[in-house]
């Protein structure tokens, strides 16, 4: 069984992107989410909540109907949110159309 890890690489590859050597911007992370939600409909969103004296940036991703899956990760940090994500949408099997183009 693969770790998150492991898995947020994986999804990430998908996207000919990796979390190694300097990691993944907030624009490419934007492009993938779009990317899925274009193919599944549902919402995302980032947050940053300056109220918080710890895990300051909230990641969601929600898919309809209400009530569908929904991934969320509250941390300190951007890299871990988008890796948590990715992990989820690996597990949900949710891909983009980007993601078919890519052999792994």
């Amino acid at each position: 069984m693969l770790s998150d890890d492991e898995l947020a690489e994986l999804y990430a590859l998908r996207y000919d992107l990796s979390f190694k050597e300097g990691g993944i911007s907030l624009d490419e992370y934007a492009e993938v989410i779009r990317d899925v939600l274009l193919r599944h409909q549902g919402y995302a969103i980032f947050k940053i909540d300056s109220e918080r004296s710890k895990n300051i940036y909230t990641f969601v991703v929600t898919f309809f109907p209400v009530g569908g899956d929904v991934i969320r990760k509250d941390t300190s940090s951007t890299m871990i949110g988008m890796k948590a994500v990715f992990a989820g949408l690996e597990k949900l099997g949710r891909f983009g159309m980007k993601a078919d183009d890519v052999r792994l």
